[in-house]
């Protein structure tokens, strides 16, 4: 991993990719999971105005008038305020709500803008062990004090042609974050999700693994930590179940994919 050299208590890692349907949710669901699994004290920050990691996240349904993440970035509210108990104990949730894309609009006029995360995260770098950021599917605002606020970003792509190009545009983003923002911003690796095993993924893999050692030298693309192409995955996290609590492979998948990440980015279990 290369990783940064941040001081901060808690480790902040963005999950992000500008492009949509590649499972950032679902692999920023699971990394909690795993975290909670080892005993880490976790903070989720919904940043996506879908708000699907809210919805399959939360505890209780959020309230249209409940303070949300919006709330936070443009206003005086204080993160642990927006602050919910996610569905596992160790999980919190910092949820995302129907006025957060009007929040961002809001938010381009404000001084300092891409440093507001970053403000609102540094209030509660001690009460947490892993902070997980599930970014938007753009290099927007969001992604910008997502990057900005974080140690690290894991970069969630598919194994096919189209992820190419998004990868070499976000190269340029993570180059530009640490020029301008953020200079100590780590890349964790690259998760490859819904794998298959054919000619086509295992030549898009060589040619990622070839771009990212132009563009982000040292980031490993994890080609030991596939995720496949398993509908059963997104149906145990929309219903609310960790992987480890599913069959076997999906118990053996927490294990060999989610579960070491965890431990590489903030070591075992407590």
């Amino acid at each position: 991993m290369a990783a940064s050299t941040s001081s901060q208590l808690s480790r902040t890692v963005a999950v992000a990719n500008q492009k949509g349907g590649v499972g950032k949710s679902t692999s920023t669901i699971c990394l909690a999971r795993a975290a909670h699994i080892a005993g880490h004290r976790t903070l989720v920050v919904d940043l996506d105005a879908q708000a699907n990691t809210t919805s399959d996240l939360a505890a209780e349904p959020v309230p249209a008038d409940t303070v949300t993440i919006a709330d936070a970035l443009v206003g005086d509210v204080e993160l642990a305020d927006v602050v919910v108990p996610a569905i596992w104990e160790r999980v919190m949730l910092a949820p995302a709500g129907a006025t957060l894309s009007v929040a961002l609009d809001q938010l381009a006029s404000v001084v300092a803008r891409e440093m507001r995360l970053r403000k609102l995260i540094k209030s509660v770098t001690t009460e947490y062990d892993l902070i997980l950021i599930d970014c938007p599917p753009a290099l927007g605002l969001s992604t910008v004090n997502a990057l900005t606020a974080a140690n690290d970003v894991i970069l969630v792509a598919e194994p096919d042609a189209w992820s190419l190009d998004a990868v070499a545009d976000f190269a340029q983003t993570v180059a530009d974050i640490r020029e301008d923002l953020n200079p100590n911003l780590g890349t964790a690796g690259v998760l490859l999700n819904r794998y298959r095993r054919t000619a086509e993924a295992t030549q898009v893999i060589d040619e990622l693994v070839a771009g990212l050692d132009a563009h982000l030298p040292g980031t490993p693309v994890w080609t030991d930590r596939t995720v496949p192409l398993w509908t059963d995955i997104s149906k145990h996290v929309h219903a609310g179940r960790g992987l480890d609590e599913g069959p076997p492979r999906l118990r053996q998948l927490m294990e060999r994919v989610y579960s070491p990440i965890v431990a590489e980015l903030v070591g075992g279990s407590r």
